[in-house]
């Protein structure tokens, strides 16, 4: 049967908006391309046409002339090039954009379909209440805190003249503890020996020894 009729031919996959970017993107480097040749050899018929004088010269400025303009229908090819990518792209875009909006209107309807689901298992009504239980919880908190914190036989002024006397009579308390630990000490030190007495040689006079206070306040510490 295939040799009578012949095999049916495969479909080609249609052509889509980015295979038709490529080409024409290839094609505007093509055309890039062919300018950078004409500038090249323009800028070395410039030279020459400043080096030569008569026949030789008029053959350079002729040359010169058709690669600008052979330069001049190229750029002019480009800038089609450029006008139909533009339309592709804006193309394109939109297209990209319609995709997204389906997407995304999708997604909306399934996530409203979701939010109904649950929001029939849910009542005003129970919300409400559950706030007032929670609001009336908290206020017996507060008020069994209120409570706790209750202080017993506590002034809650003080005086400031009778605030800075028992301060002063605290100050003189201190300083009286602090005097008798130096007395203390004093007393518990070691006491000093006196250097043995000797008697007078004959003749001499009986001199008195006097004992001097202010080393023995020294030895008590006063």
């Amino acid at each position: 049967m295939k040799r009578l009729f012949g095999q049916k031919k495969a479909e080609e996959p249609k052509p889509t908006l980015d295979d038709a970017n490529t080409r024409l993107n290839n094609r505007g480097d093509a055309i890039d391309a062919k300018c950078g040749k004409i500038d090249e050899e323009l800028v070395k018929l410039k030279s020459l046409i400043q080096n030569t004088r008569g026949a030789a010269q008029q053959r350079h400025k002729q040359r010169a002339m058709q690669l600008l303009q052979q330069k001049r229908m190229y750029q002019g090819q480009r800038d089609m090039i450029y006008t139909q990518q533009t339309n592709i792209d804006q193309l394109q875009f939109t297209s990209e954009m319609m995709k997204d909006t389906h997407i995304q209107v999708s997604a909306l309807k399934d996530a409203s379909k979701e939010l109904k689901k649950q929001f029939k298992n849910f009542k005003i009504e129970d919300v409400e209440n559950m706030q007032d239980e929670l609001r009336e919880l908290y206020e017996e908190t507060q008020e069994i805190q209120e409570v706790m914190g209750r202080a017993y036989d506590v002034p809650e002024e003080v005086d400031e003249d009778e605030m800075m006397a028992e301060l002063d009579g605290l100050a003189f308390d201190m300083e009286k503890e602090k005097d008798a630990s130096y007395l203390d000490e004093a007393l518990s030190a070691p006491p000093t020996r006196l250097p043995p007495m000797t008697a007078p040689a004959h003749g001499e006079p009986v001199v008195a020894e006097t004992t001097d206070p202010m080393s023995l306040e020294a030895q008590l510490g006063l």
